[in-house]
């Protein structure tokens, strides 16, 4: 017998949960790590932790960066990199908005900002396979590129989304089915999708041996090209997906849209398991990676909280006699009668009591601030966004010229 087929033969003396772990070792892994991290932020913030609303808030703002995570995990088993996407949300939405304007469509604008994604990363794949370059190179490069492009096409001014809100298409991708943002549901179908594709398919097979062996799979007649073009595409997808999401929640467009989702998508995809040199990867590891980065900043926050939030709020507020609002619950206080307030700004993601969606409670508590006291942290660039959620939130519109008005009579 050949020496190297008895080394690779299993023992029989192996027993089936050694196998098991050797064989699902990177996915325990991810599940042991995302235990441990919730069972620490559970101890140390039970109040938080313990609350629907945190996790409804996970729901709904995870799934922005973690359905582009899905589909890079892919890109990068197969061996290549797409840092593009970023670029790809915002260039995507130009597409939906000059659709939107000139017809009217919601539809029609989801449709073209899908097709935008994907001819990005047409061009993204098409550059990478024909010419050669390397994909980290040329995702660079076009990132800045898409960027640029978005910048001249709406000459860098932001868009206000409220009047998409009556299309059925807007409940569809940002409503909610009972209590469940729709965002979670995309991210629930997608997860399934890609998982088919990658484990199921005959594309994830040729992305796992393109990884691994761009030789070997040369030699197996494995349409090279076409996989790693087709894998860019549905990134290119994913990206305006993203993109729709982001900009449909928060009813703006903005061209800096998806700059912030870099560093936490990539985080998904790498503390999710797959190699950065390709050939390994899991969609499971990926989804679950995209939720422990979600949480990390929300954790840390609500431990602190839950540590020190007591002992310095009673301080300040003895000491200087200004009210300390934190949830749109403290605004049942009526804070034109108050006479003065601190927001404090802790993020969206540890916000979910109120009216509000979590999620926006930081933009619409700096926004009441603002208009009552005339001193504001909020950029000009953020204006209408805060406008659109007091109108929704609070049932009044208010005009950028409010938040820089007279201060309100204190009573």
């Amino acid at each position: 017998m050949n020496p190297a087929l008895a080394t690779a033969t299993p023992s029989p003396h192996r027993s089936p949960v050694t196998a098991f772990t050797a064989a699902w070792a990177s996915q325990i892994g991810i599940t042991v790590a995302f235990l441990a991290l919730w069972l620490g932020f559970i101890v140390l913030a039970p109040i938080t932790f313990t609350s629907s609303l945190i996790y409804i808030a996970f729901a709904q703002t995870t799934p922005y960066f973690a359905v582009i995570a899905l589909f890079l995990t892919m890109v990068i088993i197969a061996g290549d990199i797409d840092l593009s996407f970023v670029s790809e949300m915002a260039l995507s939405m130009v597409g939906f908005i000059f659709v939107w304007q000139a017809t009217g469509s919601v539809e029609l604008g989801i449709l073209t900002a899908l097709a935008v994604g994907a001819l990005c990363g047409l061009f993204n794949g098409l550059i990478v396979t024909y010419i050669g370059i390397p994909s980290l190179v040329v995702t660079i490069g076009t990132q800045f590129l898409f960027n640029g492009l978005t910048l001249v096409l709406v000459n860098g001014h932001s868009y206000s989304l409220v009047d998409a809100n009556s299309a059925p298409s807007y409940q569809l991708l940002v409503g909610r089915l009972g209590s469940i943002p729709m965002e979670f549901v995309w991210l629930m179908a997608l997860s399934v999708v890609a998982w088919v594709l990658l484990n199921r398919h005959r594309l994830g097979q040729n992305a796992y041996v393109i990884g691994d062996n761009t030789q070997a799979a040369q030699l197996m007649g494995i349409p090279i090209r076409r996989t790693r073009i087709t894998l860019f595409v549905l990134t290119g997808m994913a990206a305006a997906l993203g993109g729709l999401m982001i900009a449909l929640q928060i009813d703006n467009f903005y061209p800096a849209i998806g700059s912030s989702y870099l560093l936490p998508t990539l985080a998904a995809v790498f503390i999710g398991g797959t190699s950065v040199f390709g050939g390994r990867g899991s969609i499971y590891g990926t989804f679950l990676g995209a939720f422990m980065i979600g949480a990390i900043q929300a954790g840390i926050v609500a431990v602190t909280r839950a540590l020190t939030a007591d002992e310095i709020h009673g301080d300040y507020e003895r000491e200087t006699g200004i009210v300390i609002i934190e949830t749109l619950d403290d605004l049942a206080l009526d804070p034109l009668k108050m006479p003065a307030v601190l927001v404090v700004s802790h993020g969206p993601f540890t916000w979910g009591a109120g009216p509000a969606e979590a999620a926006a409670n930081a933009i619409a508590l700096e926004a009441v601030a603002a208009m009552a006291y005339r001193t504001t942290t909020l950029a000009p660039a953020v204006e209408p966004i805060a406008a659109s959620l007091l109108e929704r939130h609070f049932g009044r519109k208010h005009g950028p010229a409010a938040y820089y008005g007279q201060p309100a009579e204190r009573h």
